[in-house]
């Protein structure tokens, strides 16, 4: 698993069923998890990730990110997944899980951009436009 991250093809294919599955909702499986979660390590998948997809509820979007963390006990690890709920239910001003979801963000790349959306009680166009270009600039950042 820890070489799919280091195959970009191969982790935005995972990445990209594993979002569907969860569109459909059907319930993720530990070995998706754990390849999407693995996949994520590469942050031009990460940072798109940020975002949830149009074309899928995000309630649904949400549900596959608390897959992620559903059994990881690792902070560092756990910190991605929970930085997806946070942008995604920041979008949908759903501030207790926000707020829930960023005590497990602490050290993810973006993690303080949301904090700060969320604390400043930004409208949503603004959250979309920060989140939009948040997402560029994990996309581009380098390990």
């Amino acid at each position: 698993m820890p070489l799919i991250a280091r195959r970009r093809g191969e982790a935005n294919r995972i990445v990209a069923h594993t979002t569907t599955q969860a569109g459909r909702g059907e319930f993720v499986d530990n070995v998706a998890a754990l390849a999407v979660t693995t996949a994520l390590a590469d942050n031009t998948i990460y940072g798109p990730m940020l975002l949830p997809p149009a074309e899928f509820g995000p309630q649904r979007v949400e549900q596959l990110r608390m897959a992620l963390c559903r059994s990881t006990t690792d902070p560092r690890t756990r910190a991605r997944p929970a930085t997806f709920i946070a942008a995604s239910t920041l979008r949908r001003d759903d501030q207790p899980l926000t707020s829930r979801a960023l005590a497990h963000g602490h050290g993810a790349l973006g993690a303080a951009a949301i904090g700060v959306l969320f604390q400043q009680h930004a409208e949503p166009h603004v959250v979309e436009n920060e989140l939009d270009m948040l997402t560029g600039r994990v996309g581009a950042t380098r390990w």
